[in-house]
């Protein structure tokens, strides 16, 4: 009984004669699916990439090696020295026909031409006249700022009234020690205490600015002194015309 049913599960595992020669199903050839490839690639192979998602190729003239990229695929052969120039010829009219139709083209030759170009630094440096400062987009963005800080930095001139002007310069001349010579003390100390007085102050302008080599402007030490000696000499003239024997009284002012 045991023996019986052995047999019978061993004929139906024994394939049939037909299935021992019959031939495996052909499977189907596994084809790669994308794009077609640009014919720039003519002229590169592909090259090791640990990115998966993007395919390094390298130049088959000079052997640089670049994730591929059509436009930078163009440019690259077109500046590369190492290829035929019958090939940078072809790629570059291809350029030119493309540009008529497709304005982006356009951009891709002007992209290409800015690669020739020297720096903007060069170029203004080139074409400078001797002596300028060197152009840089720093410079000519900090030169409002730099002009608005020399207004505020710079010094104004000390500014004063002509009472003081004229106080200043007369000062001058009594320290000078030619007054002293001239008038001695006692006639400097006669001076000071006439012009002191309020009522002699017009004449003390008067004399101040006669004596200024500018009589129009306003007297200065530093750039329109009086001569002391020129204003010494109207001085002691008015001594002897009596102009200042007239007061009644002293009227000193501090």
């Amino acid at each position: 009984m045991m023996a019986n049913t052995y047999a019978q599960a061993a004929q139906l595992h024994v394939p049939h004669p037909q299935q021992l020669h019959a031939p495996a199903p052909p499977m189907a050839e596994k084809t790669k699916v994308g794009r077609k490839r640009h014919n720039i690639w003519e002229y590169f192979q592909e090259d090791g990439s640990t990115n998966p998602k993007r395919t390094r190729c390298k130049c088959k003239y000079c052997g640089h090696s670049f994730f591929s990229d059509c436009t930078r695929m163009k440019k690259h052969i077109i500046s590369c020295t190492n290829c035929p120039d019958a090939v940078r010829q072809e790629v570059q009219e291809e350029f030119l026909q493309l540009e008529s139709v497709d304005p982006s083209a356009g951009r891709l030759k002007r992209s290409i031409a800015m690669t020739d170009l020297p720096p903007l630094n060069n170029y203004e440096a080139a074409t400078a006249p001797p002596g300028a400062p060197a152009y840089t987009s720093k410079t000519e963005a900090n030169a409002p700022l730099a002009s608005k800080k020399l207004k505020v930095t710079t010094p104004t001139l000390l500014q004063k009234t002509m009472g003081e002007a004229v106080w200043d310069c007369f000062l001058n001349i009594v320290n000078d020690p030619t007054t002293e010579d001239r008038l001695g003390m006692q006639g400097v100390k006669k001076m000071v205490s006439i012009f002191k007085q309020e009522v002699h102050r017009e004449s003390l302008r008067a004399l101040l600015l006669l004596a200024c080599p500018q009589p129009d402007k306003l007297p200065s030490i530093s750039t329109n002194r009086p001569n002391g000696a020129k204003f010494i000499d109207a001085y002691i003239r008015q001594l002897q015309f009596g102009l200042f024997e007239t007061v009644s009284g002293p009227q000193e002012t501090v």
